[in-house]
């Protein structure tokens, strides 16, 4: 498909964060980081470096990288944008979740974590038709989706497991 003759891209935003000041250290996330790199970029996934953020990684580049991917003026509608993210999951005291950068305070998630609920937004906001989203830490089952009907995201892809294992 294309957009104005140009071609729909697959484009990657990897966070792998095992390098935590506060928090402990999990080394398998920048691994995992790493190969999922690399199976994507064989699969034609567009990665430049400042997308694929692994290891020790700061609260300002994790909200600046989110922001760039989604928000790109180049993103078109057809464009498939995927953003994978391992590393801690951690709540605040109000319960709302927030992806863990190696500086975030787990007393204080909101002020290096990111925001799910943000993510959600960024999501929604973004150009692309195309969003996937993988989450590789704790509470990633609170991430929601209001596009449709407000529904979590972990009981969107069970319902859709369900459904497509009945029909098989």
């Amino acid at each position: 498909m294309s957009v104005n003759g140009k071609a729909a891209q697959r484009k990657a935003l990897i966070v792998g964060i095992s390098d935590y000041v506060n928090l402990d250290k999990l080394d398998f996330c920048k691994n995992d980081g790493r190969e999922v790199y690399d199976v994507l970029t064989s699969r034609g996934y567009e990665i430049p470096d400042e997308n694929k953020l692994v290891g020790e990684v700061n609260g300002e580049m994790v909200e600046k990288a989110i922001h760039d991917f989604f928000r790109d003026i180049r993103n078109n509608p057809d464009d498939t944008l995927l953003f994978y993210y391992s590393g801690h999951g951690v709540p605040d005291i109000d319960g709302d979740m927030y992806i863990a950068s190696s500086d975030i305070d787990p007393e204080r998630p909101y002020r290096r974590g990111f925001p799910l609920e943000k993510l959600a937004k960024m999501m929604q906001i973004s150009t692309s038709n195309r969003v996937v989203v993988i989450l590789d830490c704790c509470y990633s089952g609170s991430l929601k989706i209001s596009k449709g009907n407000g529904q979590s995201a972990a009981k969107i892809g069970t319902t859709i497991i369900e459904n497509t294992s009945r029909k098989l």
